[in-house]
């Protein structure tokens, strides 16, 4: 092999590692914190055109307070370019139940995620499980009504 070629395959190599782990920085453009759930019982929608930007970028919309036993519904987003896959991670791990805790989405599709409050304040994290690193993609932050 040349060295002309090991170099092309070695950048190659290079832009499929880097580009997809600074995607998986991208959240929802704000300040990170937003909605999180469950694909169980909820509705995605088709994309109205190819999204552009980062392949691996996602917005994440939901309650900002609740009280213990309240169901709530979050809308988690593909913004990116390509397929991903999230894992939702509450935080502590028992305040919140998740019945479907990952949820695999095209680029623009959107899906409702259904979750339990146990207790709060819950942070629940979005993490990209397709974009290189599994880095955190996004949060939503629950607190208190009272």
């Amino acid at each position: 092999m040349s060295t002309t070629s090991r170099r092309a395959r070695a950048g190659l190599l290079l832009a499929a590692l880097v580009l997809p782990a600074l995607g998986a920085c991208s959240s929802d453009g704000s300040d990170g914190s937003g909605g999180a759930g469950s694909a169980s019982g909820g509705s995605s929608s088709a994309p109205s055109k190819a999204p552009t930007g980062s392949p691996f970028s996602m917005t994440i919309t939901g309650p900002d307070t609740a009280e213990p036993g309240q169901s709530v519904t979050a809308t988690l987003t593909n913004t990116g370019r390509l397929p991903d896959a999230y894992r939702l991670q509450p935080d502590p791990f028992d305040a919140v139940t998740i019945p479907s805790p990952e949820v695999r989405l095209a680029p623009g599709e959107s899906a409702e995620i259904s979750m339990t409050i146990v207790s709060v304040p819950v942070l629940v994290r979005v993490q990209s499980t397709t974009a290189g690193l599994g880095g955190s993609a996004g949060v939503l932050s629950i607190g208190s009504t009272g």
